[in-house]
């Protein structure tokens, strides 16, 4: 029997998300960022992450949700997934997966389950989805 994979959960504009643990390298408070040129709204600069420069994307603006308000925190991607950050309203913590007690399909594109927790409902995010998804955004195709 395998052990439960952790989900690291998070709000955007009230609503809860979840990742894999493992997707995410680090958390850290909102840094000073830099604008990028020509690029869709939803990205909101790029900032130094130990040398490296990184795109930081406001996920809920990316979802059609509105901007996030000013603070919160920046979910900084496995750099094996991804050279990227999202800006998310806040941490609420990490479960194990063997807290969900139901789940069902995804109810929008990008989200894979609808994951039910004792204390409510959480989407599951698809980050290849996401991922690709930016990439389309941002070359127009």
């Amino acid at each position: 029997m395998s052990a439960p994979g952790r989900l690291l959960i998070f709000s955007l504009q009230g609503s809860g998300f979840a990742l894999e643990l493992a997707e995410v390298a680090e958390i850290v408070e909102p840094p000073p960022l830099f604008p990028i040129p020509r690029v869709p709204s939803c990205f909101n600069g790029v900032m130094n992450s130990h040398g490296n420069l990184v795109p930081v994307v406001d996920l809920a603006e990316f979802f059609g949700l509105g901007a996030q308000a000013v603070g919160g925190k920046i979910l900084v991607l496995d750099r094996q997934i991804a050279n990227l950050a999202f800006r998310v309203e806040n941490i609420r913590g990490i479960i194990t997966s063997d807290l969900v007690l139901e789940e069902h399909a995804g109810d929008r594109q990008m989200v894979t389950k609808i994951l039910q927790l004792p204390d409510g409902e959480i989407r599951r995010l698809d980050l290849a989805g996401i991922v690709g998804g930016l990439e389309k955004a941002v070359t127009g195709s």
